[in-house]
């Protein structure tokens, strides 16, 4: 192979098509799944972009002086695909993303929906009050409302002075 063949703007028509069946294009993907295989027990919550090889939903946390607010984007599944834990101040959201692939079909072109088992855990900067915690499941975001328990209400600001 020609060394310009791996320069995808010196190539003919096809260039794009050229370049992801380039050498270099294998080897990015074999360098992914090796460093997910090495972090895959570690529980980092890596970016999205970090992990090709599993679903990894997005997540928000908003807080107000009353509640922490968490949304988290899970397209494609139900409220039965997904359990929430609170504990000792971290909220885990856990599910699987189901695959939807038509056997019927083989000659894919693409695969870029994610699917697979997911754990996100989410450490909480107070107090939650978790009796009335509450979540609901719409059009595919997950809304988890944690309200602040008393104890948290009563963290005290301490002002630094000086000399």
């Amino acid at each position: 192979m020609a060394f310009k063949n791996l320069i995808p703007w010196q190539r003919g028509n096809s260039g794009i098509q050229d370049f992801q069946h380039s050498p270099f294009y294998s080897l990015r993907d074999e360098m992914n799944k090796m460093f997910e295989d090495f972090f895959k027990d570690f529980d980092l919550n890596l970016p999205q972009s970090y992990s090709s090889a599993k679903f990894n939903p997005s997540v928000n946390v908003a807080e107000d002086k009353d509640k922490i607010e968490i949304t988290a984007e899970l397209p494609g599944m139900d409220e039965k695909d997904v359990e929430l834990t609170l504990s000792e101040n971290k909220l885990t959201i856990s599910g699987e993303k189901k695959e939807e692939v038509k056997k019927e079909k083989e000659n894919y072109h693409y695969l870029e929906r994610k699917s697979g088992y997911f754990r996100r855990t989410i450490q909480l900067p107070v107090e939650i009050n978790t009796e009335q915690a509450e979540a609901e499941f719409n059009k595919g975001v997950l809304k988890v409302i944690l309200p602040k328990s008393k104890q948290a209400e009563k963290i005290k600001k301490i002002q630094i002075k000086s000399e």
